[in-house]
């Protein structure tokens, strides 16, 4: 009976340590503790009391309990709550490791996602800066690139071939010019010789009424001869008011030639140095932004398997609450095993009442050994996302 005794002691001992473990790791406030620690010294106290008078009735009568059976519960008891204390203390271990690791990487994880935001945030900033090109509006900038240059090319290259058709046709202009001059020196002879014509005629006519009748024939000849006189001046005169126009015509062409002749062909020449220059700034701006472009798809990717491994890392939530509900379980267990203990400590005179504790007790045990642990994982390191 003193072994059973000095047992009870023993196990209402480690029910009080296993309590106050307990009670730390969940971090229970220090005057629970202190609370919980009076009531078991309180319980030690009461439990060596009911040994001394357990001892005293022994005395005095027969033992109606084996000591082998008393012992054999004893111990079993004893390893257990050794076992259900250190499996607590190794699954709040775990919750410390699952917090601290999953914590440290959340950290990483949400710091990289903001640095590759601020990343896309500066590069999107540099494409819309640089261009407006959308995703249904794409264009080709090195094609683009290559026709404005051979239309430019085109372009100065017919500007300076009119310039040089401009300077022949003020040359063939002067020839055309100085053969009006010539044709007009050539309707003053003409008029010249309408005239002296007119004045023999005229002479002609004098002399033919000089003669009476037989220069009457005579006469008829030389007034026609004046009519067609008269008629080859009148057209002279035609001729010499539309070569004039015609002259007034060609020296207006001749200046606007000659305005288009004397053009300075530097311009074109410099206008194109210009756009050829703009151009390439424009392709080398539409590789910066298809690099850009690039490098906010990496972006993208990186981002989403951040996101995912920050996913995963918080499912450190879920295995941390089933740990604790299940390190709660076992210490609820310990609860039952002490208070099964102490009722069989408590009523080792009565056999009844000590088997039923005992039974309890053992039921308690079963049902602990029965229940899974809901988390076996021990880190972060592995396992599928799950949205919960």
């Amino acid at each position: 009976m003193k072994s059973i005794t000095t047992s009870g002691t023993t196990i209402a001992a480690l029910g009080l340590a296993a309590l106050g473990a307990a009670a730390w790791f969940i971090e229970v406030p220090l005057w629970r503790v202190l609370v919980i620690a009076a009531i078991g010294l309180a319980g030690i106290f009461w439990l060596r009391r009911s040994a001394t008078s357990s001892r005293e009735e022994t005395a005095a009568g027969s033992p109606v309990v084996d000591d082998t059976e008393a012992q054999a519960l004893v111990h079993s008891l004893n390893a257990e709550f050794s076992a259900l204390c250190q499996a607590s203390t190794d699954e709040l271990n775990r919750v410390s490791v699952l917090l601290a690791e999953a914590i440290e990487r959340l950290i990483n994880n949400f710091s990289g996602i903001n640095r590759l935001v601020r990343s896309q945030h500066e590069l999107t900033l540099s494409i819309t800066q640089s261009t407006t090109e959308g995703p249904d509006n794409k264009i080709d900038f090195h094609a683009f690139i290559q026709n404005t240059s051979n239309t430019l090319e085109s372009f100065v290259d017919n500007t300076l071939n009119t310039s040089k058709l401009a300077m022949g046709l003020v040359e063939t202009m002067d020839s055309i010019s100085n053969q009006v001059a010539y044709m007009q020196g050539i309707l003053g002879e003409i008029e010249g010789i309408a005239k002296q014509t007119n004045l023999l005629a005229l002479n002609a006519s004098i002399e033919a009424a000089r003669a009476g009748e037989a220069g009457r024939g005579f006469a008829v000849v030389a007034d026609e001869v004046r009519n067609l006189s008269l008629r080859t001046n009148q057209f002279s005169h035609e001729i010499r008011d539309r070569m004039a126009q015609v002259e007034n015509s060609l020296a207006g062409a001749h200046e606007a030639i000659y305005a288009v002749a004397s053009t300075d062909m530097n311009f074109a020449l410099q206008s194109k140095q210009t756009v050829q220059d703009t151009l390439h700034h424009v392709e080398a701006m539409s590789s910066n932004t298809a690099d850009a472009a690039e490098r906010i798809h990496r972006h993208a990717d990186e981002v989403a398997t951040l996101v995912n491994d920050a996913v995963t890392a918080l499912q450190f939530q879920d295995m941390t609450s089933q740990l604790l509900a299940h390190t709660l379980g076992r210490i609820h267990t310990i609860q039952e095993m002490a208070l099964s203990a102490d009722e069989a400590v408590r009523n080792v005179g009565n056999p009844e009442a000590f088997h039923n504790a005992r039974n309890r007790a053992y039921e308690a045990l079963e049902r602990n050994r029965a229940r899974l642990n809901p988390v076996s994982q021990g880190s972060m390191d592995s396992g599928e996302v799950e949205l919960f």
